[in-house]
């Protein structure tokens, strides 16, 4: 069994949606525990390490109430010797002092702690006044993200999406290791960058020489084998994909000629020639041009970038 902590962005809805989509996806089955904990089926690490919007995943070995911690020293599970520990506390809905929880635990277990370097972290998650135990197996670790900066990129767009969010909107997806994404408006290559790095094999298409050029010098810093086509997407005739994946254009992209109220629904309508499964973000809300496409919308989220941009983020299937 996992636990999961969640990040706080939006209240956990970003994590909540996306750990729902990729346990669905995966066949996993989880409860939330609480707004912030999931607890799941031990489905890999694989599975933990794609989510975006997560803080630490952890392998549970003790479930209880916090008042019994200190008997965990009775289970057998517990008998091995634990040198070079940490306990890291986390809590939700709880007023317990921390330093007394770590204090309990480390005089529970057999072994020394090493705080500066430890060789085994146990997150102590207490909600209310349940408590879960696990060993670490992975933490988010925001430095992964600030080498894939869109301004750490060999070539830079001031609109390319952060690798967070990008690794989100791949994630919404439900997509899995070797089967294929595709971003029909991939300028630079954020999203690409990040299926690619999950084992995912996208394809983009750029209209725009230069941009479908540096995102073909992108993927390649990063390591990543993937496509990328410079064509205009309304004339291109790719096959289909597991899922397309993509960031609408907006402002003076060269493709906006026709303006969002008639670019959008044309896009949406030629989405549906290339895959059933589609998260695309965009400036503004797009339920109806969604649903007059046939498309059935699964999530809607919004997000605020700044006071002067807003993102709606669409999870839709079709019907």
């Amino acid at each position: 069994m996992l636990a999961v902590v969640l990040s706080g962005e939006l209240d956990g809805e970003l994590g909540k949606e996306e750990f729902r989509a990729l346990a669905s996806s995966y066949k996993c089955g989880f409860e939330k525990v609480s707004e912030r904990v999931v607890v799941s089926d031990d489905c890999g690490e694989n599975f933990i390490r794609r989510l975006a919007y997560a803080k630490v995943g952890t392998r549970v070995v003790w479930r209880g109430s916090i008042r019994d911690i200190s008997q965990i020293r009775r289970l057998d599970r517990f008998r091995e010797v634990y040198d070079g520990f940490k306990p890291v506390v986390w809590k939700f809905n709880s007023k317990v002092d921390s330093q007394e929880i770590k204090e309990t635990f480390a005089n529970s277990i057999h072994g020394h702690p090493n705080l500066d370097n430890p060789r085994i972290v146990f997150d102590l998650i207490v909600i209310n006044d349940e408590t879960l135990i696990g060993r670490r197996i992975w933490k988010n670790d925001p430095k992964d993200y600030a080498i894939r900066h869109p301004q750490r990129r060999p070539v830079f767009h001031p609109t390319s999406l952060k690798p967070k969010l990008a690794r989100f909107l791949i994630n919404l997806s439900g997509v899995k290791p070797g089967q294929t994404l595709l971003d029909p408006f991939c300028g630079v290559g954020g999203i690409l960058i990040e299926a690619g790095l999950m084992g995912i094999k996208p394809t983009g298409v750029e209209l725009n020489q230069r941009w479908a050029s540096g995102a073909k010098r992108n993927i390649e810093y990063y390591g990543v084998d993937g496509n990328v086509v410079n064509a205009n997407f309304f004339e291109w005739r790719g096959g289909r994909y597991d899922a397309i994946v993509t960031d609408m254009p907006y402002g003076r992209s060269s493709m906006m000629e026709s303006g969002i109220n008639e670019f959008y629904p044309r896009a949406i309508k030629k989405f549906r020639e290339h895959t059933s499964n589609l998260v695309i973000v965009g400036p503004i809300e797009m339920d109806d041009m969604l649903e007059n496409a046939k498309w059935k919308i699964k999530t809607k989220l919004h997000i605020r970038v700044h006071k002067s941009l807003d993102r709606w983020i669409y999870s839709c299937s079709l019907e």
